[in-house]
């Protein structure tokens, strides 16, 4: 049975993330070499954080959840068979690297799914704190120097409408018209 705040978050369409870091035990990494998964403590305040969710991507969650297995209200959403977190290394090897491969273009990490995310953000006017705060930044400088990267669409128009006001010339010829170049 979903609590109260449980459904809340549900209409709000809003989750929160967990940080989900992978390390080797005291004993080192697992006999099938893959490190520990543990859930820890986000590296700032900042991390932890609710996000919003887009209909798109609410309409995508509950296309899975009726597909998933485990649905508990603590179950995690894409998780082992066993329930357990899925390494995020193990997500790139088996399905994004072979999706790359499949559509021929250069493989992506995750640093390269974050850093699209800020720069298109960015590129269409979301205010840098605002990405910050999504991408669980507590500075705005992290995102804006770390992540955002301009893009060459960008860069062009900024040169056309700073270069169209800066070569618009008014001239007045000796008869009172204005000439524009």
């Amino acid at each position: 049975m979903q609590s109260n705040r449980q459904r809340r978050r549900k209409a709000e369409g809003v989750v929160r993330p967990r940080r989900v870091r992978w390390r080797g035990d005291s004993h080192g990494p697992s006999e099938y070499g893959e490190p520990q998964g543990v859930f820890g403590t986000p590296k700032t305040e900042a991390g932890s954080r609710r996000i919003p969710l887009s209909a798109t991507a609410r309409l995508l969650l509950e296309e899975w959840k009726q597909r998933a297995k485990k649905t508990e209200a603590d179950a995690l959403i894409f998780a082992t068979w066993s329930g357990k977190p899925i390494a995020p290394n193990n997500v790139l090897r088996r399905w994004v690297f072979p999706a790359c491969e499949a559509f021929h273009i250069p493989r992506v990490t995750w640093l390269t799914l974050r850093r699209t995310y800020s720069s298109w953000a960015h590129d269409k006017g979301v205010p840098g704190k605002i990405v910050a705060e999504l991408m669980g930044h507590a500075k705005v400088d992290t995102t804006l120097n770390v992540y955002t990267q301009v893009l060459d669409a960008s860069v062009r128009t900024a040169v056309a409408k700073v270069g169209n006001e800066l070569f618009t010339i008014v001239h007045k010829s000796e008869t009172g018209s204005e000439l524009t170049h």
